[in-house]
């Protein structure tokens, strides 16, 4: 995880983004080790150094985290309560930035209505939520698609889910997903999002990867034809060509008469030596 963040701090400074968005649960619990604020605070400075904004709001797990001695100038952690913070870029740009933060795990509340409409006194206006999207009601800070509409964003910048995923064209909305996936529910690439926002114009999105290492699932289907000892061979023919470490769990589609138990038991001690 801390290699995967890494190379999103590399990827923040090597390409001079104006600022970074970190939309809840840098931290899997409200209880961190006093290593990883040290890490963190280590890693904000370099963007600092490099004259990059950071802004941060806390989500279901590492809800309450608002007195870090590493909110500053630089870095600002969001509150319980919707706010907005005005950031002017090299380029004279206007951009405000909403968004709140959890204080507790659970909030049922439709936290999306307390964020203000877009200002007419910016260029670019950029909403960061850790919520649900449903029309019904939910446990974390639900929203709707026609609820970030209304506001007239140019972004949402959406977290709690760990998929890189695309929730809406109008307005522009994106859960980013997760720096680096945890275990075998998260699988498949991981990374950040590059987003580039020019008024007037839809955002360019771009998937950049930082995850050190891959969960991976493939289901393989066995024939009638195929022979026990030729299924190893099998599997190593249909296991993905990767270029990184990954943890890949096969799953066998194998009719029930194919083969005895015991042979089920041969195969699976062989595939797992």
């Amino acid at each position: 995880t801390k290699k995967a963040f890494l190379t999103l701090i590399d990827t923040d400074i090597e390409y001079h983004v104006d600022f970074v968005l970190i939309s809840g649960d840098i931290f899997d619990s409200n209880h961190q080790h006093i290593q990883e604020k040290i890490f963190l605070k280590e890693q904000f400075q370099k963007l600092a150094q490099a004259g990059i904004y950071v802004y941060l709001i806390h989500g279901n797990h590492d809800y309450g985290g608002f007195t870090e001695d590493w909110n500053n100038d630089w870095v600002k952690v969001f509150k319980e309560e919707v706010s907005t913070e005005i950031l002017k870029t090299s380029s004279g740009e206007s951009i405000a930035i909403s968004g709140f933060s959890y204080d507790i795990p659970v909030i049922p509340e439709r936290k999306v209505q307390e964020y203000p409409i877009k200002s007419p006194h910016c260029d670019v206006h950029v909403g960061v939520l850790h919520g649900e999207v449903t029309s019904s009601s939910g446990r974390y800070a639900p929203f709707s698609i026609p609820e970030l509409r209304v506001k007239n964003y140019d972004y949402w910048a959406l977290g709690h889910i760990h998929h890189c995923q695309e929730v809406s064209q109008t307005p522009c909305a994106w859960y980013s997903g997760t720096t680096q996936g945890a275990d075998r529910a998260e699988s498949g690439e991981k990374g950040a999002l590059l987003v580039e926002i020019t008024s007037g114009r839809p955002p360019q999105i771009h998937f950049i990867e930082t995850s050190t290492m891959d969960w991976m699932d493939v289901t393989i289907r066995i024939t009638e034809s195929a022979r026990l000892e030729t299924v190893p061979y099998l599997i190593v023919e249909y296991l993905p060509k990767v270029e990184k470490r990954s943890l890949v769990t096969v799953f066998l589609q194998i009719q029930e008469s194919l083969f005895t138990r015991e042979e089920l038991q041969q195969l699976a001690q062989e595939v797992n030596s």
